[in-house]
Formats: C-alpha cells, sequence, structure tokens
C-alpha cells in the first residue's frame, strides 16, 4: 500500500495511474502528488540542504516520467522504483558536493515554527539536530536504509528493491543502525 494524505492507495489503483500515465503524461501527476513529499523528505534528510533536496527531487520526477515506459513491475512495485531513482539522484548530489568545495549545512537556518514556544521549538530542533548527526555518522549503507525506512517510509522489501539488496539484509542492516543509535543516544543523555 502507498500513503497518500488521508488515505492508503492500493497496488492495483497504482498500476493503474502508472499504465495511464504511460500514454498521457498529463495523468502522471497523481502519481507525483503521492509520492513527492516522500522524496523530498528522503532527499532532505540525505543531503542536508533544501536546495540539493529539491533538485534531486525535481530530477527524480523527470526521470521517472521520461522513463516511465520502461518501469517493469517487479519487487516493490512503483515506490520502490521512483525511490531508486532517488537514490542515484542523491548520490550524484554527493559525488558532486564532493568534488567541490565542501558544504556547512545550516539547518537551523532551514527550519520552521510549529506553535510552539521558542523554548520548545531550540530543545526539539537541538535534538532533531543531534538525531540527524548520529544518523549521518552511520556507514552510508545503514543511514541510507534508516532513511528510506523513517524519511520516506518504505517497507524493508521496498527499501530492498530500491537499493539492491534483500529485505533480509535490510532488517539486518536497520537493526544494527537501530541498535547503534539507541546506544550512542543513551550514552549521551544517559
Amino acid at each position: 500500500m502507498v500513503l497518500n494524505g488521508p488515505r492508503e492507495v492500493t497496488d492495483l489503483e497504482v498500476r493503474r495511474l502508472v499504465r495511464r500515465a504511460v500514454d498521457d503524461p498529463e495523468s502522471f501527476r497523481k502519481l507525483y502528488d503521492m509520492y513527492i513529499d516522500h522524496v523530498y523528505a528522503f532527499a532532505y534528510r540525505r543531503l542536508g540542504s533544501r536546495a540539493e533536496a529539491e533538485d534531486a527531487t525535481a530530477d527524480t520526477m523527470l526521470a521517472a516520467l521520461a522513463n516511465l515506459d520502461r518501469f517493469a513491475w517487479k519487487g516493490g512495485g512503483f515506490g520502490a522504483w521512483l525511490f531508486r531513482i532517488a537514490r542515484n539522484r542523491c548520490l550524484d548530489a554527493l559525488r558532486d558536493r564532493r568534488r567541490e568545495l565542501p558544504l556547512l549545512a545550516d539547518h537551523a537556518a532551514e527550519t520552521g515554527s510549529d506553535g510552539a514556544t521558542p523554548e520548545e521549538a531550540l530543545i526539539s530542533e537541538e535534538q532533531h539536530d543531534r538525531i540527524r548527526a548520529l544518523v549521518a555518522g552511520l556507514p552510508d549503507p545503514q543511514q541510507e536504509a534508516v532513511l528510506l525506512k523513517y524519511s520516506a517510509g518504505l517497507s524493508n522489501k521496498e527499501i530492498a528493491e530500491a537499493t539492491g539488496r534483500t529485505p533480509t539484509a535490510v532488517s539486518s542492516l536497520l537493526n544494527r543502525a537501530t541498535s547503534k543509535l539507541r546506544r550512542q543516544w543513551g550514552e549521551q543523555h544517559g
């Protein structure tokens, strides 16, 4: 199932939308609306920059539309295929970043308020920064699995399809990552 706002969309509905979008690119809008926020969330957490995440998200959606006729139903379905594209766009951006001057991410400037008091917002932002730093310190395969699971909301099967791993390997990566994150969080806050 795919989460789409207030209701879940079945795989059959996604299949129908994909078939329609192959012949009528304007129909891709519904698929775009279902996945755009999840793709952006994954890209933002992987790249740490709004501008880069927006670029990677746009590139992902354009590539998906351009290659929709090549999409084959297997493994994790359309969502896994789309996140494989997003993953590759993020890896490209990270490679490009390494070739350029290192960028300093200023997460504080990129966050907004959700109605909390200034003190609560500061504490919450500090906790999020600590969590982001812990996740960023994970080995790349674990980091990617965590971001696909918790930022993009993919199932282990979809993550496996998107990354070319087995579902068992994904479960193992997630277990090791969460154990390490819990241990490190406990050391910092215990």
